[in-house]
């Protein structure tokens, strides 16, 4: 859901947004951590489950950053009180 929606939510149940922010950009480096993360322990992962596992993850992870980056996909932060 888009971030609005969540705001949207807290605002209908009564409480007050007092930050809403797309956190998105700041977030970018978390999927070369994982890609790299994946790379040092291919070994370990593909021992637990299977080498089609741990491509699945590495490309996945591919994926998600081009979704991030068309915003299609993102990352936010709302808070509220009552």
């Amino acid at each position: 859901e888009p971030l609005n929606f969540y705001a949207d939510s807290l605002r209908k149940n009564g409480l007050n947004i007092e930050l809403q922010r797309d956190i998105s950009e700041q977030t970018f480096p978390t999927f070369e951590h994982w890609r790299k993360n994946a790379a040092a322990n291919r070994a370990r992962v593909v021992a637990e489950l299977s080498e089609k596992d741990w491509q699945q993850f590495y490309d996945a992870c591919h994926v998600l950053e081009k979704l991030w980056r068309a915003e299609i996909l993102g990352y936010g932060i709302v808070s509220a009180r009552s």
